[in-house]
């Protein structure tokens, strides 16, 4: 399970090319869930719809998407990501199933082991808002926000998202240079998640 998640996180953290030798920088916790410092262009996102994995989600007009090359013979965890045309931010949809009982918190604090990352939001204060969790029609949820330390630092906003036995891991990063813009939007991104119930 830690090889698959390491190897999960590596192809995520692969896409971003924002840090040179970046490493986990231990922050000290906020008191809560790091809220984004202004509003996002809602008006600026278009929906993308996977039917074959069931969720659907908005992201920016003019971000590129980028997804695995279906014929590879070994086949990427990552669904799907976005990405600014320069690179300089990505969101990245991962799924995998494990087994029913454990929860999104516990799927997250694995791979935060396997990546060896410090979650800098409290640990009883990581589940997901009950009315986003509900909008994105998920069974359990929990949040993560870190900092990665490197030549250019990035900062990532992460959603562990369970439906039945199944997670949806979504990765927002970003320059943290570039915060006060970008914050927003990776949040507005990530909450705007949502499984698309069988018919």
């Amino acid at each position: 399970m830690k090889r698959f998640l390491s190897l999960s996180f590596f192809m995520m953290m692969g896409t971003v090319a924002l840090a040179a030798a970046p490493e986990t920088k231990p922050q000290a916790a906020p008191s809560v869930a790091p809220a984004a410092k202004s509003e996002a262009p809602v008006s600026s996102l278009k929906t993308y719809q996977d039917d074959k994995n069931l969720f659907r989600l908005q992201y920016p007009t003019k971000w590129k998407v980028q997804t695995p090359d279906p014929k590879a013979k070994n086949p990427s965890p990552v669904l799907v990501s976005f990405a600014k045309s320069d690179d300089t931010a990505v969101v990245s949809i991962l799924k995998a199933k494990t087994d029913s009982a454990t929860s999104a918190a516990d799927f997250l604090n694995q791979m935060d082991q396997s990546r060896k990352a410090t979650n800098q939001i409290p640990e009883k204060m990581r589940t997901l808002k009950k009315e986003i969790a509900a909008k994105s029609k998920v069974d359990d949820a929990a949040v993560g926000y870190y900092e990665i330390a490197g030549q250019n630092p990035v900062l990532q906003r992460v959603l562990s998202l369970k439906k039945k036995n199944e997670f949806f891991v979504l990765t927002g990063t970003f320059q943290k240079a570039n915060e006060l813009d970008e914050d927003p939007l990776i949040e507005s991104i990530l909450t705007s998640f949502e499984i698309i119930e069988k018919k």
